[in-house]
């Protein structure tokens, strides 16, 4: 009976293997003198992206400061999918005084947001090798004396092309 169970078990394994491999398999016979495989591989879209550590805003008239950033994208891109580099359109630099009142709104512009593998309005042609770069800039006005300090944020985002 043991005997019996394993026979079928091993019966009905080959038969599926042999159905599997009949189903995507190509046959020839001995009169073909060569065969094919289609071959096909996807690559996923990469990309890095590149920020300063820092930004130092000199003063460029009265009250008014302003610093300019590089934002670099390095990307082997799907022909239908982007790279965005969104920088938060404000954020407050605090003044070390303490006093609330002291600390400022600064304004950020950053025309080209948006990274793809060719070039368009507002967008720029990624290039696997080396940094595609833009640039933004960031704007204040500082009444008050003393050192300011704050974090500027981006968002990264990728996705396809409709």
């Amino acid at each position: 009976m043991k005997l019996r169970t394993l026979l079928t078990a091993v019966t009905l394994t080959i038969a599926m293997f042999i159905g599997t491999i009949g189903a995507n398999a190509q046959t020839y016979d001995q009169n073909a003198t060569s065969g094919s495989i289609a071959v096909s591989a996807t690559v996923a879209s990469t990309y890095t992206i590149t920020l300063p550590a820092t930004l130092s805003l000199t003063k460029t008239s009265g009250t008014n400061y302003t610093g300019t950033y590089t934002v670099g994208v390095k990307a082997n891109l799907d022909k239908n999918t982007y790279v965005r580099v969104t920088p938060a359109s404000t954020f407050t630099l605090t003044n070390n005084s303490g006093v609330a009142a002291e600390n400022a709104t600064a304004t950020v512009t950053q025309t080209v947001k948006e990274w793809r593998k060719t070039a368009g309005t507002n967008i720029l042609a990624a290039n696997k090798d080396s940094n595609v770069e833009t640039t933004g800039s960031v704007s204040v006005s500082l009444p008050y004396a003393g050192t300011y300090s704050g974090n500027l944020t981006f968002t990264f985002s990728s996705g396809n092309i409709s």
